[in-house]
C-alpha cells in the first residue's frame, strides 16, 4: 500500500505529519462525555422528536411522517408535504433562520428526490416535497414550536401561490379512482376486504387479484404477506395504507388525512405469498 501523504516517516511513512495531539485528546474527551450522556440524551430527543412529529402531522394537511413512528433515530424526522416543491421549502425556512434539508446530508448538492423515498413507493411529485429536520441535546420545545409555527405557514403560501394544490385536492375530492387498478390484500382496521374492493369499484377503479406491473396500488392491511409487499416494491407499485386509501376517495369516515402507515407489513402464516404510495 503507497503513502497517503508524503513526507516524513510516521505512521510507517504511508501518513507523513506530525499528530494533531489536542485534536486527539479533544476527540477523545467528547467521545468520553457523549457516551456518559448517551441514555439521557436519548430520552430527551425522543421525547422532543415525537413531539414535533405530532404537532407537524396535526397541524399541517396533507403532510405525511416517511418512516416509522418510533423505529427511527432519536433526533430525525422526515416529513412529505403535498402540492409543493421542497426546495422552495427549505429556502424561505433559510430566510427565517431555520436549518433542514429536503434529502440526507451526503446528497444535499442534488435537487432530485430521495432516491429512498422512491424505492418505499412513493410517487416522484410527492417525494419532491421532503423535508428532513434534525434535533440536538440543545433543542427545545419553544425551538419546535417555532419551526412548524414556520412551516406551517410557508406551506400555506407555497400552496397558495400555485395552481397545483388547487386542482389536484380538487380531483382528490372527486373519482380518483377512475381508471386506476388496485389489489387489495391484508386485514384492515375499519372495512373488510370485500367493502375496500366494492368502494374501488364505485369510484370507477379496477380490482385486481395479483400484483403485477398493471397494477398502479396496493392497499396493504395488516397481516399481509411479504412476497406481495417485495414484489410491489420491486415493480415500482405504489404502497398505501387503508388511511391513505380512504383519504383518495374522500371518505367521510376516514381518518385524518396526514396520518403515516408503516409499510412493512406483518407476515400471516396463514396467507401463502402470492405475486400479487401514494399518500
Amino acid at each position: 500500500m503507497g503513502p497517503l501523504i508524503h513526507g516524513g516517516a510516521q505512521e510507517r511513512a504511508r501518513r507523513a505529519g506530525t499528530h494533531n495531539t489536542p485534536g486527539i485528546v479533544g476527540l477523545g474527551a467528547a467521545a468520553a462525555r457523549a457516551a456518559a450522556q448517551m441514555e439521557e440524551t436519548i430520552e430527551k430527543e425522543t421525547k422532543l422528536r415525537d413531539y414535533l412529529i405530532q404537532k407537524v402531522l396535526a397541524e399541517i394537511p396533507y403532510s405525511r411522517l416517511n418512516g416509522h413512528s418510533s423505529k427511527r433515530l432519536p433526533n430525525n424526522a422526515n416529513f412529505c408535504f403535498r402540492f409543493i416543491e421542497g426546495e422552495s421549502l427549505l429556502i424561505l425556512l433559510d430566510q427565517k433562520g431555520i436549518c433542514a434539508s429536503s434529502g440526507s446530508a451526503c446528497t444535499s448538492g442534488s435537487l432530485d428526490p430521495s432516491h429512498v423515498l422512491l424505492a418505499i413507493g412513493l410517487p416522484h411529485e410527492i417525494a419532491h416535497g421532503s423535508l428532513r429536520l434534525t434535533l440536538s441535546e440543545e433543542t427545545t420545545r419553544e425551538d419546535i414550536d417555532v419551526t412548524v409555527e414556520a412551516i406551517k405557514s410557508i406551506v400555506e403560501r407555497l400552496r397558495s401561490a400555485g395552481l397545483q394544490f388547487e386542482s389536484e385536492a380538487a380531483e382528490l375530492a372527486s373519482d380518483v379512482l377512475a381508471g386506476r387498478s388496485f389489489v387489495i390484500s391484508g386485514k384492515f382496521a375499519s372495512h373488510s376486504r370485500e367493502e375496500m374492493k366494492a368502494l374501488v369499484e364505485s369510484h370507477g377503479g379496477r380490482n385486481l387479484a395479483a400484483v403485477s406491473a398493471n397494477v398502479d396500488y396496493l392497499v396493504a392491511g395488516e397481516k399481509m404477506g411479504p412476497a406481495k409487499l417485495q414484489k410491489a416494491q420491486k415493480l415500482g407499485v405504489a404502497i398505501i395504507s387503508e388511511e391513505e386509501f380512504m383519504e383518495m376517495i374522500g371518505g367521510a369516515d376516514s381518518p385524518a388525512p396526514h396520518l403515516s402507515h408503516e409499510l412493512v407489513p406483518q407476515q400471516d402464516e396463514t396467507e401463502t405469498p402470492q405475486q400479487g404510495t401514494l399518500f
